[in-house]
């Protein structure tokens, strides 16, 4: 399972690449949270959706989370993006849910921020047939208590939603460079059992 239903405005609309005579563009999809804080989340999709993907234009999109291994430089770093399977028009409040499952790929990190809010970071490996895609998640509370026991190898199924955030990265030579991470913030987190799968 790896579905996202996500709902919004797009951007940025750019030709990325070809991949086997077919061409695949690049956006943004910018979705209102209740809080009204927005996430700003990237986008990849065939060619034959470029006439219902338009800027400014408020849609539904249902897609998945996938990753790739980008080069930068001298570094390579993994990228996270919604790939666009369906749209729909849409003229409803903003919708960003996501459903996964997947496998504890790298041991949980547990800790409490400063305001003793309980948190585990953890990635996800959701398998397809030709590749794994590695999902950086969260989650808070009970449910980061309960994540942070799992061990590497727990199959588990999230629901939650796709975020982004900002944050400046420090440097040792005393420089700072402002970044954007995407991640996975889960409300439900469960281990399958074998019996479920």
């Amino acid at each position: 399972m790896n579905k996202i239903i996500i709902s919004g405005k797009c951007s940025n609309i750019t030709f990325s690449h070809k991949h086997k005579r077919k061409a695949y563009y690049t956006g943004f999809i910018t979705s209102e949270r209740l809080s009204g804080t927005c996430d700003v989340l990237p986008l990849m999709f065939p060619s034959k959706f470029i006439e219902d993907i338009k800027e400014d234009c408020q849609i539904k999109i249902i897609g998945e989370v996938r990753t790739r291994n980008v080069t930068v430089g001298d570094r390579r770093k993994l990228e996270i993006y919604v790939f666009v399977k369906e749209i729909e028009e849409y003229d409803g409040k903003d919708v960003n849910d996501v459903e996964l499952n997947g496998y504890i790929c790298k041991p949980t990190i547990y800790r409490k921020t400063p305001f003793c809010r309980e948190i585990t970071d953890f990635i996800l490996a959701n398998n397809e047939k030709r590749k794994s895609h590695y999902i950086p998640s969260i989650c808070w509370g009970m449910a980061a208590r309960v994540v942070g026991e799992f061990e590497v190898g727990t199959q588990v199924r999230l629901l939650g939603r796709l975020q982004s955030r900002e944050y400046v990265k420090h440097y040792e030579d005393g420089t700072e460079e402002q970044k954007i991470a995407y991640e996975v913030s889960a409300v439900y987190v469960s281990a399958i059992s074998e019996s479920e799968v």
